[in-house]
């Protein structure tokens, strides 16, 4: 895998890790560990792997880079596919609508129990999505009109 593909499924993994109500820090570090890769040449990237050391690299630490090189070896991560296997797949599903992200899907889906977009169009036209602490009808409707125009562009 190249540096930019290992960095996309760090961007993923820090991704679910919010859906799951992860540690902030956590979280913050798959992305960091992403945006580094981002910024490094492959060829430094390579080196580094073949060597052991990307641990080596501020802001990467011992974890990070043994998942890294697990998926610049393999091309696959246990970890991601377990994290994966635990997240309900309509919940990964949300974050295709416009305007939603981790965290509002997070909130949704604890205060509502809704876990699908269907039931996320269904708490949206019932008026439930805007009495959440955080949401408001303007976030409602926008979330609604998101719905819509995947489904239009879905056909």
């Amino acid at each position: 895998m190249t540096k930019n593909e290992i960095a996309e499924v760090l961007e993923e993994i820090g991704t679910l890790l919010e859906l799951k109500g992860e540690n902030p820090f956590k979280i913050r570090a798959y992305g960091s560990g992403a945006r580094i890769l981002e910024s490094m040449e492959q060829e430094e990237v390579d080196r580094l792997l073949a060597e052991d050391d990307l641990d080596s690299v501020k802001g990467i630490g011992t974890a990070l880079a043994q998942k890294i090189g697990e998926l610049h070896t393999t091309g696959e991560l246990e970890f991601l596919v377990k994290l994966r296997a635990s997240i309900a797949p309509g919940l990964v599903e949300m974050l295709e609508v416009p305007g939603l992200g981790a965290k509002k899907i997070k909130a949704i889906h604890e205060k509502l129990a809704v876990d699908t977009i269907e039931g996320l169009a269904k708490a949206c036209a019932e008026g439930r999505v805007a009495e959440l602490a955080g949401f408001g009808a303007k976030s409602q409707e926008k979330i609604a009109e998101g719905i819509r125009n995947r489904e239009a562009y879905s056909k």
